[in-house]
């Protein structure tokens, strides 16, 4: 991982900025030991050159592989054919993130009657890449129980832009804000997939006796664009039990295959917020914070 950034605070005696850059890598490297479906059929078959000692293909013995051996009571003659139907898979995937950020902010942009004017603006930018480069053998398909596998190699760019301001909209004793407004919104443009998102915050904090007693109400929208993973993963076959919708009996094992969906939305939410804080000051309470919160959260399109 690397990062570096760069801060300035008062500058023009209003601004603060913060701008940074971060690249992060993750590699993941899986090995499995497996049998080959090829030499399987090789070993079983007692006519098969690896089995002549005047083949070049010769592995050692003479006997071909006898599967009705016991753990407890192994055919010793089976090592050499296991071994060498056996199979040893590496599987690379690489994923990274090259990140760019730029955010301004200044607590008086401009006074209104009741106060001054929070504001805050930036943007930022992102390239996502996603390789998967599973073992030459794997892509062969000639594994049991494993199904051929591809190699991924996807990318995408995105950049969005926001802005929120804080705004006193009445004035309470001593210039505390009696009442406040919330305002933000944010825009993400999905170069690659030609998509974008935009997406609005309003919240209100309202103050009706004095600063021990706070009303807060926050509503929102919010999505989420599939990871690259959820959008360009390998196809990757396995076997797995299912069970049947109809009667729920569990059934064998079926061939099943797991694969990105480049056609794959953006989840999209919707969320309310309503709640109050109160942190009385009299000596009897003192110390006391009594909260509550209540939360209305919808969304759609998950993406499983």
């Amino acid at each position: 991982m690397l990062g570096f950034g760069l801060k300035g605070e008062n500058v023009f005696d209003k601004w603060n900025f913060d701008a940074n850059f971060n690249y992060s890598e993750v590699q993941d490297t899986s090995r499995n030991t497996l049998v080959s479906s090829s030499r399987f059929n090789q070993v079983v078959n007692q006519a098969d050159p690896i089995f002549d000692p005047t083949s070049n293909t010769f592995i050692g013995t003479t006997t071909a592989y006898i599967p009705f051996g016991f753990w407890a009571t192994p055919v010793e003659s089976n090592n050499a054919v296991a071994d060498y139907a056996k199979v040893i898979t590496k599987d690379l995937n690489e994923s990274s993130l090259l990140q760019y950020s730029f955010v301004a902010a200044t607590g008086e942009l401009f006074e209104m009657p009741a106060g001054p004017v929070g504001f805050a603006i930036g943007t930022d930018a992102r390239q996502e890449e996603l390789d998967q480069c599973p073992d030459p053998t794997g892509l062969s398909g000639d594994l049991i129980g494993s199904g051929a596998n591809a190699t991924t190699n996807a990318q995408r760019k995105i950049a969005g832009f926001f802005a929120e301001a804080q705004l006193p909209l009445l004035s309470g004793v001593e210039g505390a804000h009696l009442l406040s407004a919330d305002l933000a919104i944010r825009h993400e443009q999905f170069f690659t997939s030609d998509r974008d998102a935009t997406v609005p915050k309003i919240g209100l904090r309202w103050q009706p006796l004095d600063d021990t007693l706070t009303l807060r109400g926050f509503w929102s929208e919010g999505f989420r664009e599939p990871s690259t993973f959820e959008l360009y993963a390998t196809p990757t076959q396995a076997f797995s039990a299912v069970t049947d919708p109809r009667n729920n009996r569990r059934e064998p094992e079926q061939n099943i295959t797991f694969a990105g969906n480049r056609r794959l939305a953006a989840e999209e939410t919707e969320y309310i917020n309503l709640g109050f804080v109160w942190s009385p000051e009299n000596d009897s309470l003192r110390g006391l914070t009594l909260g509550v919160d209540y939360w209305d959260i919808s969304r759609l399109g998950t993406v499983e």
